[in-house]
C-alpha cells in the first residue's frame, strides 16, 4: 500500500511539474515592435525589381534569425520528452507548416528545434498545407484548406501549426477549429508575425469588433462587453504595427517572398502589383 501510494503522489507531481514547464514556455517572450519603426531601404541590400514598391525595412533578417534561434527554445520547452511523458504522451512532434507564406519562417524553425531536441527519443515529423484566404489585401468569406491531411494521420498526434502573420484572427481560428475536428491530441501555434490591428469576427447574426485586447495564458483574449473569445497564439516571434508588410515568405498576390527581411509597402507598389479581382 505504501508504494502504491508513493508511486500515485510521485506521478501527480510529476504531472504537476510538466504542466508548470508547458506553461513556461507557452509564455513567449514576444519581441514588440513600436509603431512607426521604419529603417531606411539604403540601408540594406534589396532586389532592383521592387524600386519603387517598398517604403521601409521594419525587421531586418538577422533580428528574423535570432528571435527564431530563442523561439525554438521555447518551443522545446513545453514540447519536450520531459513534458510530453509526463503531461501527454511520447510521440512525434508534428511541425505543420501553411504554405505558401510560412516556408521561410518553418525552415528556420525547424533546423533550430532540430538542434533544441538533439536528446529527444522521436525525430520531428513535417507535413505541409496550404490556405488561402486573401485576395489582394481583402479576406475573402471562405477558407480554402489545399492538401489537407486524412484524419487518421493527425489523429491523436501533438501538433504546431507554423503560420506566418495573425492579423484578423479569422484564419487560424478556423484551421485550429478543424485540426480539432481531426482528433490532434494538443496543438500549438508557432507565428512569426502577431499584428496590432482591429480584429473583426463574423459569427452567424453579429459581427464584433474588437475594441481592446489583454495578454492571456497561451493566447490574446479579445473582449467587447460580456462577449470575450480567444485566438490562440502560444509562440510568437514579433508583435508589429499594423502595416502592409512583405517579404521572408509574407507575399502581396505571390510577390515579394523571396525578399530577406520584413519590409512595408508602399502605396505606389500596392497599386503596381494589384491584380483584377
Amino acid at each position: 500500500m505504501f508504494w502504491y501510494h508513493f508511486w500515485e503522489y510521485t506521478a501527480q507531481f510529476s504531472r504537476l511539474f510538466a504542466r508548470k514547464a508547458m506553461e513556461k514556455g507557452s509564455k513567449s517572450s514576444r519581441i514588440s515592435i513600436p509603431d512607426n519603426t521604419e529603417f531606411k531601404l539604403e540601408s540594406f541590400v534589396l532586389p532592383n525589381c521592387y524600386c519603387g514598391d517598398l517604403k521601409s525595412v521594419l525587421i531586418p533578417k538577422g533580428l528574423i534569425s535570432d528571435r527564431i534561434k530563442c523561439l525554438a527554445q521555447e518551443i522545446f520547452q513545453a514540447t519536450g520528452d520531459k513534458v510530453m511523458l509526463c503531461y501527454y504522451s511520447l510521440q512525434p512532434l508534428i511541425i505543420l507548416c501553411i504554405l505558401k507564406g510560412s516556408f521561410r519562417f518553418f525552415t528556420e524553425l525547424v533546423e533550430e528545434l532540430t538542434h533544441a531536441r538533439v536528446s529527444c527519443k522521436h525525430p520531428l515529423e513535417v507535413e505541409f498545407i496550404r490556405v488561402k484566404s486573401y485576395t489582394n489585401s481583402k479576406r475573402s468569406d471562405t477558407l480554402q484548406i489545399i492538401g489537407l491531411l486524412n484524419a487518421k494521420q493527425l489523429e491523436n498526434k501533438n501538433v504546431v501549426v507554423v503560420e506566418d502573420i495573425v492579423d484578423s484572427g479569422a484564419t487560424m481560428s478556423q484551421l485550429l477549429k478543424t485540426l480539432e475536428e481531426m482528433g490532434i491530441r494538443q496543438k500549438w501555434t508557432a507565428i512569426l508575425l502577431s499584428k496590432r490591428c482591429k480584429r473583426e469576427f463574423e459569427v452567424p447574426g453579429f459581427v464584433f469588433y474588437i475594441t481592446k485586447m489583454v495578454s492571456s495564458f497561451g493566447c490574446k483574449t479579445i473582449e467587447r462587453g460580456a462577449l470575450c473569445f480567444q485566438v490562440q497564439e502560444d509562440f510568437v516571434a514579433f508583435d508589429v504595427p499594423d502595416e502592409f508588410v512583405v517579404g521572408f515568405g509574407i507575399d502581396y498576390n505571390q510577390k515579394f517572398r523571396d525578399l530577406g527581411h520584413i519590409c512595408i509597402m508602399s502605396e505606389a507598389g500596392v497599386e503596381r502589383h494589384r491584380v483584377a479581382e
